[in-house]
């Protein structure tokens, strides 16, 4: 089978390859998945970079990607409620997890039955960007019916699916981004969209949100600028990791200030099936905005890297 792998890191350019592999081996808990679409994730980009490398280790060779879905092609012997020819769509959480190939062996944990009125490359859009808005909306600061949310980075994978979920859990929402995507963020929920100058110039003097999410990470951490801004029993959520960030919470705790989530996303079963249930329903509606063959996924990579990227970029399998 073909894989994309890579044995260092270092450039995308330079280090992940297209090659032939033999089919991976089956443990007992898991399945063989013909794999049909992959979503892609800035994440995918920083692991092979090896900004991450302190989790992800160094034994090479190594995969990329964790958003698929697929068709499965065999089971393993401790496998149930999975049957072969079951289309079904998933998230694997190793950093190594090696979705960008024919085929993927996948613990059935991971994986829920597509909807069929679902389309592959829709439903491989969803499991880690709809994850991680879930767990930080729903999940840790559980925000209700009539909330004020900020999201910081709205225009993304995780932006966008966060922007949904918070419409669709009742919030009013407020997306940062860049000025030529304002009127994408509003399109897909926001009730208001400020651009990033325009936030930093005033953030010492915007409203007290309920919840404050920040999604881009590039200019490191904002709470120590944005915490005025956060009501005294709300939440200010990151994506970025840090273990400095367990004391944050602890003494935020301690002081009575507003709670603090770093957000990590796994793989949840139940989360992403109820997900699923809710694009069927299109009550909540990912966006893609470009769709790559398998030999031009670096295409799709260098989007993201630049910071280019609207909503998800998807790799279809042939």
């Amino acid at each position: 089978m073909k894989a994309v792998l890579y044995h260092e890191y270092g450039n995308i350019n330079e280090v992940l390859k297209i090659e032939e592999c033999p089919l991976p081996e089956l443990k007992e808990d898991q399945v063989l998945v013909r794999v049909k679409a992959v979503g892609l994730n800035p994440r995918d980009v920083n692991i092979v970079e090896g900004k991450l490398s302190f989790v992800s280790g160094k034994k090479f060779p190594k995969g990329i990607g964790a958003d698929f879905s697929g068709i499965i092609e065999k089971t393993g012997s401790n496998v149930a409620g999975f049957d072969v020819n079951d289309s079904v769509v998933g998230y694997i959480d190793s950093l190594d997890a090696g979705a960008v190939a024919e085929f993927v062996a996948v613990n059935y944990h991971s994986l829920v039955v597509k909807p069929k009125n679902v389309p592959y490359d829709i439903a491989a859009s969803i499991p880690c960007n709809y994850l991680t808005a879930w767990l930080a909306l729903n999940t840790s600061s559980k925000i209700t019916k009539g909330q004020s949310v900020i999201i910081y980075g709205a225009s993304g994978g995780v932006g966008t699916a966060a922007i949904q979920i918070a419409n669709h859990l009742g919030a009013e929402v407020t997306a940062v981004c860049s000025s030529k995507n304002l009127e994408y963020c509003l399109s897909q929920g926001a009730k208001y969209a400020v651009s990033y100058n325009e936030f930093n110039d005033r953030s010492s003097q915007v409203k007290s949100y309920d919840v404050f999410f920040q999604v881009y990470s590039e200019g490191g951490l904002l709470y120590g600028k944005v915490k005025n801004a956060i009501a005294p029993k709300g939440s200010f959520i990151t994506l970025i990791p840090n273990p400095v960030y367990i004391f944050r919470k602890l003494l935020n705790r301690l002081s009575g200030g507003p709670t603090f989530h770093y957000i990590l996303v796994k793989s949840n079963q139940s989360v992403l099936k109820h997900l699923m249930e809710l694009v069927e329903k299109e009550a909540i509606k990912p966006y893609i905005s470009n769709e790559y063959g398998f030999d031009d996924f670096l295409l799709g990579l260098k989007l993201m890297k630049d910071g280019h990227s609207l909503g998800k970029n998807i790799i279809k399998i042939a």
